[in-house]
């Protein structure tokens, strides 16, 4: 199998979907596990903004997945070596190296 060694961290797949609406009519979110996926992550940096009433950080990244799982905008991505959860912001696939490439940020889950 071409380049299995550079896949190291297993990520669970947390897909999102909207449901339901609560009280006030606004779109519940919530995440469905879709498996594990193998890719590398790749730490980008920080960035400080304001947002939601209050100074927000985020942490972005670039993730690597191996092969072209059908991965979404807002779908999510835990590393099960730390409990780091990740947000996919942007996608594209990589036909040539057989890879998805994720644009993604840690902001306001497990510690982000």
């Amino acid at each position: 199998m071409k380049d299995a060694g550079k896949y190291l961290i297993p990520f669970t797949w947390m897909q999102y979907t909207t449901s339901s609406r609560d009280s006030l009519n606004q779109a519940v979110e919530s995440y469905t596990s879709n498996g594990t996926l193998w890719g590398s992550l790749e730490d980008l940096g920080g960035n400080r903004g304001n947002g939601l009433g209050g100074p927000q950080t985020e942490k972005t990244a670039t993730v690597r997945i191996r092969q072209l799982p059908a991965l979404a905008a807002k779908d999510r991505l835990t590393d099960t070596r730390t409990g780091i959860t990740y947000e996919i912001d942007s996608i594209y696939p990589d036909w040539q190296a057989n890879e998805t490439v994720c644009t993604v940020a840690r902001r306001g889950v497990n510690g982000g």
